[in-house]
């Protein structure tokens, strides 16, 4: 358990530039901790986890310019997919922390899309 809070934080890579896209991370990656935390129990939890990680999700593809957001699409798949055939067993906590060190990935990659060529002016 304590892998996978680890494994989260460098999701939460803030553009400080833009607040509320700021803001959507920081609250998705939170949510994402507290769903490690208290083991996938709460259901309060998880459904505001996985919302969160939804709003992210249409916040990145509002924020990236149209070239990039075929390949967005692609690797937030592939990486869903992975996520899912991850197998629940003994194994599962190392196969889900190297799930959120491919996501984290992602993010950090995304993040650097939204820097480059976002369409929101920054305030």
């Amino acid at each position: 358990m304590k892998l996978f809070v680890v494994s989260t934080l460098p999701q939460g890579y803030p553009i400080v530039k833009y607040p509320l896209y700021t803001s959507i991370i920081c609250l998705s990656s939170t949510f994402s901790i507290l769903y490690h935390l208290y083991e996938e129990s709460n259901t309060v939890i998880t459904v505001f986890d996985f919302c969160m990680a939804g709003i992210w999700c249409i916040y990145d593809l509002h924020m990236i310019r149209p070239s990039a957001k075929r390949i967005y699409i692609y690797l937030t798949f592939i990486l869903f997919c992975i996520n899912l055939s991850i197998p629940y067993n003994a194994s599962y906590p190392l196969y889900h922390t190297g799930w959120h060190i491919l996501n984290a990935g992602k993010c950090l990659y995304t993040t650097r899309l939204v820097a480059r060529g976002s369409k929101v002016v920054s305030v």
